[in-house]
């Protein structure tokens, strides 16, 4: 029987590690508000959350969003049409890649609510979302070796 909170460390760890590359590298942005949701779901309800049956699509997914976002932002402002837009290539991306990750959704309005929008803030949810992932992925082989019967 695994126990109750033995994801935790790897949560913390996906903190403090996405923490530390966004202060070393000044991309404040690697920890972005929606990954903490979407870490904290993965690890702590890992038998029901959606997404996380699907982990490798994660990354591209979000890295996806925020570029579309980031695209309508600098190409319209911020819009209310561009923000609709945003939500509905946000909705497409996760019917395309068969996920239901809302947070995933709020990735893609960001561009609209940070100060100035360029290539380095896609980067950094693609660094963030696949720092989770490679860690998560770490975590479940982890688990699976502790379940199985010795």
């Amino acid at each position: 029987m695994p126990q109750p909170y033995s994801w935790l460390p790897f949560f913390l760890v996906v903190l403090v590690g996405t923490a530390t590359l966004a202060e070393v590298t000044g991309w404040r942005l690697i920890l972005f508000p929606p990954l903490i949701v979407i870490a904290f779901e993965m690890f702590a309800h890992a038998d029901v959350c959606p997404w996380a049956k699907k982990p490798i699509r994660l990354p591209v997914a979000c890295t996806l969003s925020v570029l579309i976002g980031g695209a309508l932002v600098t190409t319209f402002g911020d819009a209310p049409l561009a923000v609709i837009a945003s939500t509905a290539c946000g909705i497409l991306i996760l019917r395309l890649f068969d996920l239901h990750v809302p947070p995933a959704l709020a990735v893609g309005l960001l561009p609209f609510i940070i100060p100035a929008v360029d290539y380095r803030f896609a980067a950094s949810v693609g660094i963030g979302t696949l720092t989770l992932t490679m860690l998560f992925l770490v975590w479940g082989r982890l688990r699976r070796v502790r379940l199985s019967p010795s």
